[in-house]
């Protein structure tokens, strides 16, 4: 079992390996935290920074009164960004 409860995690393996030679990879999911604090980190990956950039972008753009060509400019660009994020850790 994995507990994620202290900041680098504790892996609990049972049965216990016989040395300390074996590797153990894994992936899991966590869910994606809330911003509380003002000192609080961004919970994603570093690859996601565009794509929020431009989706936020995107939805206020209406508000600013951005002109026609800039909004379609936003939403090619935030379009592109999301795609690319989405597919930065596929294994092909």
């Amino acid at each position: 079992t994995y507990d994620r409860t202290l900041p680098e995690g504790v892996l609990y393996v049972w049965a216990t390996p016989a040395n300390s030679c074996e590797q153990v990879r894994f992936t899991y999911e966590r869910k994606i935290e809330d911003f509380i604090d003002n000192d609080d980190c961004p919970d994603f990956p570093k690859y996601w920074m565009e794509a929020l950039t431009f989706g936020l972008a995107r939805r206020l753009a209406a508000k600013y009164n951005s002109s026609d060509r800039r909004k379609l400019e936003i939403k090619e660009m935030a379009t592109e960004t999301l795609n690319q994020a989405l597919d930065f850790d596929n294994a092909n």
